[in-house]
């Protein structure tokens, strides 16, 4: 039993040792495999590697040259670098050649092109920005650019050619016309020739005709002459005698005028300017249409104006009225006025009188205006014042006259002008400056001296506004 035993356990563990063997050695073996696998997995990546560095997936799918490899035959390489020889060949003629030398002549030839493009620009017009066309080009799209500006310039030259041959047909029917024009041109000018002589024979025999003419024209001058002079010193004569004669009736007629204006009597202050032009024929209170007895055959004109007084009172001498009233239509004898201002306290009423000083129904009044005036009543005188005061004469049918004389009817006086200065120590253009002062001074004095001596009615700007009817609350109208 214990040998038995015995034997038993020496089997289980010569197995046991046989298997302990067998998976050493399993695990050797498979430790080797392991290693070897590795290896080529490693040899594998850098195979992939090395071909990915070479051309890669996509390329390998999409360059034909790539696709023609195989092994045992060309390779991708020998195929590429025998592309880039053909393309070399192609594109300088030496298979050596690589891009960077192929570029070069390219940019060489571009710019031999460009700099002969730029000559003949500088002689002709038509190729200018040609060169421009070859700015940064491949050299396929260069040779192209090249052969449409040589296409473009045979078409030039051939549309050159038939123009020349059109132009030398043109220029022989010239000469041919030349030719016949300088016959015909010889022909004349031998017929001019012929008549120029007879010109010539005409001048002299006109010329002999003129000088004797000339000379007698000459005598009766001298006549004509010696007789004028007689005159002239007879008129001479006669104009001193009347020019003696005229300043002696001018010297009485001043000395009789001071006497007749000394001498006038006036029923009232301002007589003329107070006689009434018209009446009011038909006015209602509160209405603004009146009408008056003046009408187109009294001279009357639309838009004019008249201060309207009291008939009981009359027109006072400063003229300054009640209403004032403007024509709006205009019948035979009649027209229709409108109201445009009554003073407080007042209304207007049948036969009250109208009045305007610078109308009249028979002629146009004459005014002279002198002074300083504040048309638009701001408390300083305005430049153009007495302009604007001449305006108001001019717009009711007034005459301004600038001379003073019996036969003016008004006149407007402003203030007097500035008083001039002592010119003495005064500089030259101050000086010309204070002398058209002094003659305006002067002018105003005189004037206003002359109206009183010959009684001519002197109206103010005031008085003159009033009798406008420009009085009352309506003064500032205009």
């Amino acid at each position: 039993m214990a040998r038995a035993q015995q034997q038993g356990i020496s089997a289980v563990t010569v197995w046991l040792i046989v298997f302990v063997a067998l998976w050493l050695t399993s695990t050797v073996i498979l430790v080797v495999l392991y290693t070897d696998q590795e290896q080529l997995r490693t040899d594998r990546a850098d195979a992939i590697a090395a071909k990915n560095r070479a051309i890669s997936n996509a390329e390998d799918r999409s360059i034909p040259l790539a696709r023609q490899a195989r092994e045992g035959g060309p390779t991708v390489a020998g195929l590429l670098d025998q592309s880039r020889k053909d393309a070399a060949r192609l594109a300088t003629g030496d298979e050596s050649h690589d891009v960077s030398v192929i570029a070069s002549k390219r940019d060489e030839l571009i710019r031999r092109i460009q700099d002969e493009l730029d000559r003949m620009a500088s002689t002709d017009e038509s190729m200018s920005g040609q060169a421009a066309g070859f700015d940064d080009v491949s050299l396929f799209e260069g040779f192209e650019a090249t052969f449409r500006l040589l296409q473009t310039e045979h078409d030039l030259r051939v549309e050159a050619q038939q123009r020349a041959e059109q132009l030398s047909g043109r220029l022989d029917e010239a000469i041919a016309e030349n030719a016949a024009q300088k016959a015909d041109f010889e022909k004349r000018a031998k017929d001019i020739e012929a008549q120029l002589a007879d010109a010539e024979g005409s001048r002299q025999q006109y010329r002999a005709e003129r000088d004797s003419r000339i000379g007698e024209l000459e005598r009766q001058y001298d006549e004509l002459r010696a007789d004028c002079n007689a005159d002239i010193t007879s008129v001479r004569q006669e104009k001193a005698a009347w020019e003696k004669r005229y300043a002696e009736v001018l010297e009485r007629y001043t000395e009789l005028s001071s006497k007749l204006g000394t001498l006038q009597v006036s029923p009232q202050k301002l007589a003329t300017a107070r006689k009434p032009d018209g009446r009011i024929v038909m006015a209602v209170p509160g209405d603004d249409a009146v009408y008056i007895d003046l009408g187109r055959r009294d001279a009357l004109v639309l838009g004019m104006e008249f201060a309207v007084y009291s008939a009981q009172t009359g027109i006072p001498p400063d003229g300054r009225s009640k209403a004032s009233i403007r024509v709006e239509s205009i019948s035979d004898e009649s027209a229709e006025c409108k109201v445009l201002w009554v003073a407080n306290q007042e209304i207007i009423l049948e036969s009250d009188l109208i009045a305007n000083p610078v109308y009249d129904r028979d002629r146009a009044l004459s005014f002279v205006v002198v002074g300083q005036f504040d048309v638009d009543r701001d408390g300083r005188m305005d430049r153009d014042g007495a302009l604007r005061v001449e305006a108001m004469v001019s717009d009711w049918g007034g005459d301004v006259v600038d001379e003073l004389s019996a036969l003016t009817d008004f006149v407007i006086v402003g203030l007097p002008p500035a008083r001039p200065k002592d010119d003495r120590d005064l500089p030259a253009e101050l000086a010309a400056r204070n002398e058209a002062v002094r003659r305006n001074y002067e002018r105003y004095q005189e004037v206003v001296q002359t109206a009183k001596t010959l009684s001519i009615p002197i109206l103010t700007q005031e008085v003159f506004r009033n009798f406008l009817g420009y009085g009352g609350t309506y003064y500032g109208r205009r």
